[in-house]
């Protein structure tokens, strides 16, 4: 509860400095639309400038990017960070929205840039203070055999020659423990084809793996 009143407030800030530029139209009328409105619908009254339509989609969304995102990153306030920042973007980034995919889909697209970019940035931070990264998968635990520290480390040089999109599902589904509906639901694509692409995916990496091993 308390971090969706967090949510609402910094959500509420941003809309309050843009709606000067948005299409003025009576605030009751609005929010009575908004909740007939399907989620595509509301995402292309925001892509018009519409802005205050985003606070529906902020009310039925955000408690369940906040879950993903504290999935991703085992770490609520880091969870509750990103969560503000894919709201941020997907005000900002909203001419982009075009109806082709669902806005679900569109939404935790957004969410995983920003998950990845939030890991590009503390890699590099780590990088810069010498300091080993930590395995993405939550694979690289504190370990002092030599031999297993060798098998994560290859390990982890075989996950990085993965596609991204490839890595990605592995990560969700074998790292993240995923459900594959969970998967369907937030990539758009189906079932089979998450399981098809996960099957091949493990064995590409095994063939990596065996590579540099």
């Amino acid at each position: 509860r308390v971090v969706a009143e967090y949510f609402k407030i910094r959500v509420a800030d941003l809309l309050s400095k843009r709606r000067s530029r948005s299409i003025a139209r009576p605030r009751q009328v609005a929010m009575a639309l908004a909740k007939e409105l399907t989620d595509e619908e509301l995402m292309m009254e925001v892509r018009h400038d519409r802005l205050d339509s985003m606070s529906e989609l902020f009310a039925r969304y955000h408690l369940k990017l906040f879950r993903f995102m504290c999935k991703l990153t085992k770490d609520s306030d880091q969870g509750e960070d990103l969560t503000q920042q894919v709201f941020y973007r997907m005000i900002r980034y909203r001419k982009s929205f075009g109806g082709a995919s669902t806005f679900q889909s569109w939404m935790f697209r957004i969410a995983r840039n920003v998950f990845y970019d939030a890991c590009r940035c503390k890699h590099a931070k780590l990088r810069q203070d010498g300091v080993q990264l930590e395995d993405l998968a939550g694979m690289a635990l504190e370990d002092h055999n030599s031999r297993k520290q060798q098998q994560l480390g290859t390990l982890k040089l075989a996950m990085e020659q993965l596609p991204l999109e490839h890595k990605e599902l592995l990560l969700m589904s074998k790292f993240q423990g995923m459900r594959y509906e969970e998967i369907s639901e937030q990539t758009g694509l189906t079932v089979s084809n998450i399981k098809s692409k996960v099957h091949r995916t493990m064995k590409k990496l095994r063939e990596i793996y065996f590579q540099l091993a």
